[in-house]
């Protein structure tokens, strides 16, 4: 927000008349717009500033920084960036030769080439390396360009002073004669808000068109301002991400913006590489904290947060195991059973010894098999010590299962050797 005392100057220089379309307001009525807004315009500021388009002292809360404003052109136009203020073409062109032709090394920052042209607008010799003679009487004039033609369709802003055409003849603008056609050669409108509020014209009713397909959208309208061209640019490249590209101001203007842009990127210097968090992830065994490269949970073992439980197919092996294991006990139970039945079919009763035989015989193979599991198990658990929990659970659950199994055969025998 400007300054009560810098609002009055404001005012005070643009006669209380909208900046634009040169209406006259009450006092409490005419708007002090920011050309760089005094809030969000921070990040504006800085990168003009990298850019060299403006100082680095740009003051945003003084008096060059603003102009006055209608409350419809400021609010209905301006404010949702529908329309927006840029230099002259003839301007832009200028700037454009200026960082194509000149090398690098060679170039000053934008705002003293800009600073220079206003000097030498001024009537001062200045020392550029392109001549700008030619573009002279178009320094201190600025053109509305449209940003969103899709929702201007029909809309014009009305005035009250509609300014006569001008025709431009050597390095300044004049009144244009008699029969002149406003869309001939170097003709145009300038609407000169400090000329009207100092000559006291009388009124001329007309209106600003601002849709493309207005038959009078052609015609050439300048508006001459006490704001800096580099500000205006300024303002403008802010806007132009989005902005149409059917004039040629903003065509140009695009360019510009990518030029500076690409010399100040070439102009810093270049970090030592992209930064990475490391290729693991987590704190276990399997993952951990890698170099540099790219984010992840890392590739050491089965996952970042480390192995669990040995490796898939080892995993695997012990449920197949755990399977196969019940069918095999049964196919020896079954086999000390049958044999005992084929003896009775026979005619030959078993005595205790030869049960008890046969008993000891099918337990101690299950018994030597369960301990080299038993063992194949522990040297597992062993070799995988993050995962010795989960095996260990297994091995004592597998023990209880074995247990029951020759408590249950123990009762089978118990019950053969009764009925026998």
């Amino acid at each position: 927000m400007y300054h009560m005392s810098v609002k009055n100057v404001i005012r005070g220089m643009y006669h209380h008349r909208c900046a634009v379309c040169l209406s006259q307001l009450p006092e409490v009525s005419i708007q002090s717009a920011h050309i760089i807004s005094s809030g969000e315009g921070i990040r504006q500021l800085g990168s003009s500033v990298n850019m060299d388009l403006l100082a680095a002292d740009y003051d945003r809360s003084a008096a060059p920084n603003s102009m006055s404003l209608c409350p419809t052109c400021h609010i209905g136009y301006f404010t949702p960036d529908l329309i927006s203020l840029c230099p002259a073409l003839p301007v832009l062109n200028y700037i454009h030769q200026y960082l194509t032709d000149t090398p690098v090394a060679d170039q000053r920052p934008l705002h003293e080439v800009f600073d220079l042209l206003r000097r030498a607008a001024a009537g001062h010799v200045v020392n550029l390396p392109i001549d700008p003679t030619a573009i002279l009487p178009y320094v201190p004039l600025f053109v509305i360009v449209v940003l969103k033609p899709e929702q201007l369709g029909g809309r014009c802003i009305p005035t009250l002073h509609l300014p006569p055409l001008s025709i431009l003849e050597g390095n300044h603008f004049v009144l244009a004669p008699n029969g002149t056609l406003p869309t001939d050669q170097n003709v145009a409108r300038i609407f000169d808000v400090l000329g009207i509020a100092a000559a006291k014209p009388p009124k001329s009713v007309g209106w600003i068109p601002l849709s493309l397909v207005d038959a009078e959208f052609n015609q050439q309208r300048y508006w001459r301002l006490t704001v800096n061209a580099e500000a205006i640019l300024a303002m403008l490249f802010s806007q132009i991400s989005t902005a149409s590209d059917e004039c040629a101001e903003i065509r140009i203007a695009k360019i510009i913006y990518h030029k500076l842009s690409l010399q100040y990127l070439q102009s810093q210097p270049i970090g030592g590489g992209p930064s990475g968090r490391g290729s693991g992830g987590g704190s276990g065994g399997g993952g951990g904290s890698g170099g540099s490269g790219a984010s992840g949970r890392g590739r050491g073992g089965p996952s970042g947060r480390g192995s669990r439980g040995g490796e898939p197919s080892h995993k695997m092996n012990l449920r197949n195991r755990d399977r196969d294991e019940p069918t095999k006990r049964g196919r020896k139970i079954r086999k000390v059973e049958g044999a005992l039945s084929s003896r009775r079919h026979h005619g030959v009763r078993p005595d205790n010894e030869q049960v008890a035989s046969s008993f000891s015989t099918a337990v101690h193979d299950e018994s030597v098999q369960s301990l080299e599991k038993s063992e194949s198990e522990s040297m597992s658990c062993k070799s995988d010590s993050d995962g010795c929990g989960e095996l260990s659970s297994t091995c004592i659950l597998q023990f209880i299962y074995l247990l029951t199994k020759m408590i249950l055969l123990c009762g089978d025998l118990g019950h053969h050797m009764d009925l026998t």
